[in-house]
């Protein structure tokens, strides 16, 4: 959910809904402690930050113009030919 959160800021109300909804449903049936719930939402926003962050730093570094010095060709040798 913290990957959404991030990526589609838009549908934010509706992530928190969902997130809460989830919460008291788990400790409302006793699957669950609070500390449980806090400690899991803690690790949620933390692996989906870091995934946010590291397809962020992936996707500067795989940029690749098109240009006369840069041509599909010569990034991965001859291409086969259309037959």
């Amino acid at each position: 959910m913290s990957v959404l959160w991030m990526c589609y800021p838009c549908f934010r109300p509706l992530y928190a809904m969902c997130v809460v909804a989830v919460a008291i449903g788990l400790i409302g049936a006793d699957y669950h402690f609070l500390s449980d719930c806090i400690a899991g939402a803690f690790l949620g926003v933390s692996t989906g930050w870091f995934t946010v962050a590291a397809w962020e730093c992936g996707k500067r570094h795989i940029r690749v113009r098109h240009t006369e010095k840069a041509r599909p060709e010569k990034i991965f040798g001859r291409l086969p030919s259309k037959r």
